[in-house]
């Protein structure tokens, strides 16, 4: 085995950041929105509310973690078959992941949904107060799990299959544009429960983006 360089350098270093890019902006994405989901919270609610936040999105990037996991698994069949032309291999590896990160939303939904309390004590020694408000935090907030990870396994995907611009605006869309135009207009409108629906309708925005874009181009 010996090392080539490439006959255009600085074309293929071109390439590989412009496909590598979507994954990158995702995870730099979720400071982003920490940062304006604090800012909301802190104008919409109180201090007991931020500390439920914390627990919440330390196990949002777990659960993203997971689906990461996904997407890095099908990454090397995914291009070694788009590279040979194989599409019906290609859309059999989507069909497999897609199932598998949908069934993997609905039962980590599920936990947040039925057990907002406990999920919160694992976390914290809590207080009435926040007992009190768990529930209405916890609840409305995990249903973005189930969509979460159509969008990360789209993102990956989308790399894989050499379309690294789409792969890109997905990544921002979620990152900055969808979820930072609702975090101006959601609470506005329904006050402290809007801070916590802006992430699932915009995961859900994302997540339909994303297969729309996938299928046709299937």
């Amino acid at each position: 085995m010996k090392f080539v360089m490439p006959y255009n350098l600085d074309k293929a270093i071109h390439k590989i950041l412009g496909i590598g890019f979507g994954a990158g902006i995702l995870d730099l994405g979720n400071v982003i929105l920490v940062i304006l989901m604090n800012n909301q919270i802190l104008c919409y609610g109180d201090t007991d509310s931020l500390a439920v936040y914390g627990v919440v999105v330390t196990i949002t990037l777990l659960f993203q973690s997971l689906y990461s996991g996904v997407g890095q698994a099908i990454q090397p069949i995914v291009s070694a078959n788009c590279g040979a032309g194989q599409d019906g291999r290609i859309r059999q590896v989507w069909k497999m992941s897609l199932s598998t990160v949908i069934a993997m939303g609905i039962l980590f939904m599920a936990i947040g949904e039925l057990l907002p309390v406990q999920i919160v004590c694992l976390f914290m020694n809590v207080t009435p107060e926040v007992l009190d408000i768990a529930p209405s935090i916890v609840r409305p907030y995990f249903l973005l799990i189930l969509f979460l990870g159509i969008t990360v396994l789209s993102t990956y995907h989308l790399q894989s299959t050499m379309h690294g611009k789409m792969s890109m605006t997905i990544a921002v869309l979620r990152s900055v544009v969808v979820s930072g135009l609702l975090l101006m207009g959601l609470p506005a409108i329904f006050d402290i429960l809007g801070v916590w629906l802006v992430l699932p309708i915009s995961e859900l925005i994302v997540a339909i983006i994303s297969l729309e874009y996938i299928y046709r181009w299937m």
